[in-house]
């Protein structure tokens, strides 16, 4: 039987009615209802640059002793999860695109994804599914110290997810996932990156030109500012 971490209610946007959910610890037993779910979650997406899809060898690994995965399991089918990677001396390890020497890649994790039906947006869980993701890897005593991901410059709820929950800021800008542009996030949990708010510089999110130019000067981008349907990223050092 699979744990239950968390347990509620959520609304439906298509239906406006309220259900109950539970978030569960997933093992590989739903190898194939995870990526049933992500691949028709996915061509919903009218936007398919935002969201690289995670290949099922990927997902067996994360559901596996090499990560930790979450469900949202709604009238017994999952509707979203949230994942998190160990990946050791993977070749992809985004410690190395944050500057960290060898010796230390072993202790970092990759936020890898987060995913959430359509029908049940808005109901905070990219949020609660991230909160209860950091509390479960804590209470399994998982040696980590620094923790990364990447998000598309211009997926506001990501950016805002690991800029105001996680506290992380993004070090770099790459080509990732075959050409896709990303930004790779960092946070050293024992010594979190401090920087100067005040002298914030905003920057587009589609100037990829400029914010890799602040990137290489030392920059670390730090919050997602929306307004008036524009997206502007702040940098400062």
């Amino acid at each position: 039987m699979m744990k239950i971490l968390d347990e509620g209610t959520v609304t439906s946007q298509l239906d406006r009615q309220n259900y109950p959910y539970q978030v569960l610890l997933l093992d590989e037993t739903y190898l194939s209802e995870l990526s049933a779910f992500q691949q028709a979650t996915y061509q919903e997406m009218t936007n398919k640059k935002l969201y690289a899809p995670i290949p099922d060898e990927m997902i067996r690994a994360v559901l596996g002793d090499k990560g930790l995965t979450l469900g949202l399991i709604i009238r017994d089918k999952l509707y979203g999860f949230v994942c998190f990677y160990f990946p050791g001396d993977d070749a992809e390890n985004l410690g190395k695109d944050a500057g960290l020497p060898d010796q230390e890649l072993e202790h970092v994790v990759h936020w890898e994804r987060c995913l959430i039906a359509p029908e049940f947006r808005g109901n905070n869980l990219q949020f609660r599914l991230g909160e209860l993701l950091v509390q479960a890897t804590t209470a399994l005593n998982k040696n980590y110290r620094y923790m990364c991901a990447t998000v598309a410059p211009n997926n506001y709820p990501s950016l805002h997810q690991l800029f105001e929950q996680q506290k992380m800021v993004a070090v770099a800008l790459k080509k990732k996932y075959g050409d896709l542009w990303r930004f790779v996030f960092f946070q050293d949990i024992s010594h979190p990156v401090q920087i100067l708010k005040e002298d914030a510089i905003a920057v587009d999110c589609e100037d990829h030109e400029g914010q890799s130019s602040l990137f290489k000067r030392g920059y670390y981008a730090f919050h997602a500012l929306q307004d008036e349907g524009s997206l502007k990223i702040l940098f400062s050092k």
